[in-house]
């Protein structure tokens, strides 16, 4: 059992808490907030492409996709509100690089590559309460601090083949590595009392596999799906073990539709079994689930429009909560992009409204993506 996750109930529960500085308020609970692994480009379509797009990193399928070798880079800026019982916050900010990715064909044989480091897990907040105790016969105030910074990056080998002109097959291995920092604080109102502050870092690491594959059974439909298996994530501090949490199952499926040049349809669906982390946890996990859903109009396989529009939708839920309710996310994005330098650069930005609830609390937030893919 992660200390954090039982200090995380008492403190939504009881509504005495504010947060900052975190990806959101639901990275205080369980072992953190999931990444996603979506380029930029499939954010703005809500996600509903990444099952079948080569710069997101759920199938290493889509590996063999590429037709030049490319790299890609992703940073976010988010600004969010949250709401726990009576108390309510406002104002926070947050910068991240969450994704790197660089890959290509081998040659001329029929196997492509790719390399990517993403956001797995964050574990970045930043708590305080106050409340008052009896020390030599009267009552002092203090304000107690919990902050951690960190989380877990997944770092990803992936190899993809061509078996046929509209199949495509993929293997990667995934290594797990992270570390956390968390610090602990406690000043008294009375100044005769001295601050006590304690901090421990932790180590974390993890390996998993995942499978997929990618059709196009008509030229104007492209299909994707893959699995994904991951082990335990296994903590350590001061170089000893501390413990370990069983880590999912998931899976991906997504459509996309090219019915005329220009104009794409996607759908995508994810299911992770977060539950499997319940025993280790010694409390609430759930299964996920996660639709989406985007239509990118103009784009770079346009014949004329070469600025596109880009609008998605994403509803689910989330794995990790303070009560017995499964807390709920709904995001709605829109974006685009532009080529130059002889297409061989390309920036794509993304604007999500998120919106999650349920779970002991209410949370909305606005991110901006910006990526970068640059090929020879």
């Amino acid at each position: 059992m992660m200390r954090p996750w039982a200090l995380a109930i008492v403190l939504l529960a009881t509504g005495t808490s504010w947060a900052g500085a975190q990806n959101s308020v639901y990275s205080i609970l369980g072992i953190g907030f999931p990444g996603q692994g979506y380029s930029v480009r499939a954010r703005a379509l809500g996600g509903s492409s990444a099952a079948v797009d080569p710069g997101s990193t759920l199938n290493p399928a889509t590996v063999a996709l590429f037709q030049n070798t490319a790299a890609f880079v992703s940073s976010r800026g988010s600004w969010r509100s949250y709401t726990v019982g009576s108390t309510t916050a406002s104002g926070l900010r947050e910068t991240r690089f969450p994704s790197v990715l660089a890959g290509g064909r081998a040659g001329k044989a029929p196997f492509a590559f790719a390399f990517s480091v993403s956001e797995y897990l964050d574990r970045s907040f930043d708590i305080t309460t106050s409340d008052t105790l009896v020390l030599r016969g009267a009552r002092v105030g203090y304000q107690d601090r919990t902050s951690s910074v960190g989380g877990v990056s997944d770092v990803r080998a992936a190899l993809a083949w061509n078996a046929h002109a509209r199949l495509q097959l993929g293997v990667a291995f995934h290594a797990l590595s992270g570390s956390t920092k968390v610090s602990n604080s406690r000043q008294f109102g009375d100044g005769s009392f001295r601050r006590f502050v304690d901090s421990v870092e932790s180590g974390m690491s993890g390996v998993g596999f995942s499978f997929g594959a990618s059709a196009s059974p008509h030229r104007a439909v492209r299909i994707g799906a893959a699995v994904r298996w991951d082990d335990y994530l296994r903590t350590e501090v001061d170089s000893g073990p501390r413990g370990r949490v069983e880590l999912p199952w998931s899976g991906v499926f997504g459509v996309q539709v090219t019915p005329r040049p220009g104009i794409q349809l996607s759908t995508g669906y994810q299911w992770t079994t977060w539950s499997d982390a319940a025993l280790d946890l010694k409390n609430s996990a759930f299964n996920t689930w996660l639709w989406s859903g985007g239509l990118e109009l103009g784009g770079y396989e346009a014949r004329r429009a070469r600025v596109p529009l880009r609008l998605g939708v994403r509803y689910g839920t989330l794995p990790f909560s303070a009560t017995t309710t499964q807390g709920r996310e709904l995001t709605f994005s829109a974006g685009t992009g532009v080529q130059f330098a002889g297409r061989k650069v390309a920036m794509d930005f993304t604007v999500e409204r998120a919106h999650r609830y349920d779970g002991g609390a209410d949370e909305h937030a606005w991110q901006i993506w910006a990526g970068a893919r640059v090929r020879p």
